[in-house]
């Protein structure tokens, strides 16, 4: 003859590993996702003042919470992009010999994301 532990394990322990490792799958999903979007980006194109592309820009992006300028060259189309920047507030400068430097101030990046920025 079973004992009533013995029955109660039989009844309730299947149930009781599902649910725990229900409860353990959906922890590992949400926090993954979590884990993936901890930055943001900015991107954009650089015109000169006829809409004419500018490649070879440099694009420098700042912040109080980083350490060093981050930094970009804008390709044959004119295209960059500051990627995995922490979120805040960054300052972008745009500069090319025999351009005036641009600043910009104010530009807001959030949690995942992209923020276009064209100069």
């Amino acid at each position: 003859m079973k004992s009533n532990t013995s029955r109660l394990r039989g009844r309730f322990g299947g149930f009781a590993v599902r649910t725990i490792t229900g409860f353990a799958l959906l922890a590992a999903c949400t926090l993954g996702g979590w884990a993936q979007e901890t930055t943001g980006q900015i991107e954009g194109t650089v015109t000169d003042a006829t809409g004419a592309i500018v490649p070879g820009a440099t694009l420098s992006a700042v912040s109080p919470r980083t350490p060093k300028p981050i930094e970009a060259i804008s390709d044959e189309k004119g295209a960059y992009i500051l990627p995995s920047l922490p979120i805040g507030e960054y300052t972008v400068t745009v500069t090319k010999q025999g351009f005036s430097k641009l600043v910009q101030r104010g530009i807001s990046v959030r949690l995942g994301s992209k923020v276009t920025f064209s100069a």
